[in-house]
């Protein structure tokens, strides 16, 4: 009987040759073997976004590949690509009309508004601020700015799909304005995810 399964082993030993390891003990199967990376998320990726936006529409490679553009404070303000079914999708136009109405530097937190809702964005600065309806008892509107990010954080929300190193994650935005980001290091790239924002 032992002899009889011994042909089997074999056959089964071999079917074992296609899985890899990824060095931190992941497991995957066929093609070729995912390398490991010092970035976030520990699978170093080996394609980063184009250097500019794609066309909606062309071809690409690199699926599940989201990419964003542009240096709006705003996350809702910049463009948003993403390679999906092997050609770019475009996910969100990024164009957000200036308003030469705005003050010309950010108004203080706190200080009156009068334009409801109004936004204003400030790139250079890295902050946008808006005039929201009043929360509660107040003699009048006043504007509120986004909070920047931590120290360890850049100023600026980096594009989603461009290169990093390390595993951060950092907010940007501010939920009251409703625009908040988390930007995370994962695999040598930002990963953008919404922050989720209490109701």
């Amino acid at each position: 009987m032992r002899w009889r399964l011994l042909p089997l082993l074999l056959v089964l030993a071999g079917c074992g040759g296609d899985k890899f390891s990824t060095g931190d003990g992941a497991t995957g199967s066929g093609g070729n073997p995912a390398t490991s990376g010092s970035a976030g998320g520990g699978v170093a990726r080996d394609v980063e976004c184009p250097m500019s936006e794609p066309t909606a529409g062309t071809a690409c490679t690199a699926l599940e590949l989201d990419c964003s553009y542009g240096d709006d404070p705003r996350p809702s303000c910049r463009s948003r690509f993403s390679c999906r079914a092997m050609v770019w999708d475009l996910v969100q136009d990024g164009s957000c009309a200036a308003d030469a109405t705005c003050p010309s530097s950010p108004p203080p937190t706190g200080s009156d508004c009068l334009s409801l809702n109004q936004q204003c964005a400030y790139p250079s600065q890295q902050t946008f601020c808006t005039c929201p309806p009043c929360q509660g008892f107040c003699p009048s509107e006043v504007w509120v700015c986004s909070i920047p990010p931590s120290a360890a954080c850049a100023a600026a929300l980096p594009n989603a799909g461009t290169a990093c190193t390390g595993s951060a994650t950092c907010t940007y935005g501010s939920c009251r304005l409703g625009d908040a980001t988390e930007a995370t290091c994962q695999g040598g790239v930002w990963d953008w995810s919404p922050l989720a924002c209490a109701e």
